[in-house]
């Protein structure tokens, strides 16, 4: 669910957040990271008469055809509160984690115009960060426990930006857009799974904010012009995609409740490696658009 002004990634900018999200903004400043904006997901958890879903849809399809009254879902059994107050908290994290990431990267662009996109950007991720807590607050979930599964998630991504440190502008940008872009696929492919209120909060959270389409534009001509470049941001987009699924196959094996609510009742090896395929799949696409091999 983290800088207004050109960017604020340490302290200025606060006296305009709301009272509680600024207690979680400052765990920005402790460590937290960040989330660019992915999308395809395998058909099949969710029926529409008439209008399947084809080969393979997105996380976000999923969740428009959700959306219809005439959409049903594969099971009816409703998800309990507190597996939903754990997905908003993982939500939250990240909206946490990619305001931290994207604020640092407008403090390292090198010319204003980028500095200012970016931390746009950055400003945009807390707008949806109140409404987020306060449904969860709203479901049952204790204040003070909230915050502990909001902490405990951002370790994890925390861990994933001290394990990658870009040596330049290009490597951050690329970190930043592969990624974060995984774990806002895998946060999209976890709430599909949801139903009525808490979906539409958590959707509207996840929503593109416009990072990878900024970034292709960015580094796709610059990789075309330069192979060289290319071959080095090739391997370290595969270095970042193997620590952000590994990021990913730890939170599912740690909260198999996210697995349960992600694929209707299946928490099973092969559930969780079909999710998996799915991030890795999303991946290879990312990496397309910038012309690189996955």
């Amino acid at each position: 669910m983290w800088c207004l002004a050109l960017v604020a990634p340490s302290g200025s900018g606060r006296a305009d957040l709301p009272r509680r999200s600024s207690r979680l903004v400052a765990a920005a400043d402790r460590g937290f990271s960040s989330r660019p904006r992915g999308r395809q997901a395998e058909a099949g958890a969710w029926q529409r008469p008439g209008n399947l879903c084809q080969g393979q849809c997105s996380a976000a399809d999923r969740l428009a055809r959700m959306s219809d009254p005439g959409t049903v879902p594969a099971s009816s059994a409703p998800v309990p509160d507190v597996a939903v107050v754990e997905v908003l908290a993982l939500v939250a994290a990240g909206e946490l984690a990619t305001f931290a990431r994207l604020a640092d990267d407008a403090a390292h662009a090198p010319e204003l115009r980028t500095r200012i996109a970016l931390s746009r950007m950055a400003a945009s991720e807390l707008s949806s960060l109140e409404l987020v807590e306060a449904h969860a607050l709203e479901l049952g979930g204790a204040s003070e426990e909230l915050d502990d599964s909001i902490w405990s998630f951002r370790e994890l991504l925390s861990e994933f930006d001290a394990r990658l440190v870009p040596r330049d502008w290009w490597e951050r940008q690329v970190k930043t857009y592969i990624g974060y872009g995984i774990v806002l696929d895998l946060q999209r492919e976890i709430v599909a799974g949801l139903a009525g209120r808490a979906r539409d909060v958590a959707g509207e959270a996840l929503a593109d904010n416009g990072h990878g389409g900024f970034v292709v534009a960015q580094l796709a001509p610059v990789i075309a012009a330069e192979s060289q470049l290319g071959a080095r941001l090739a391997l370290w987009g595969r270095r970042v995609v193997g620590e952000g699924l590994g990021v990913a196959s730890r939170l599912l094996t740690g909260h198999p409740e996210l697995v349960a609510v992600a694929t209707g009742v299946d928490t099973s090896p092969e559930a969780v490696g079909s999710l998996t395929g799915r991030l890795t799949s999303e991946h290879a696409r990312r990496m397309k658009r910038l012309g690189l091999t996955a």
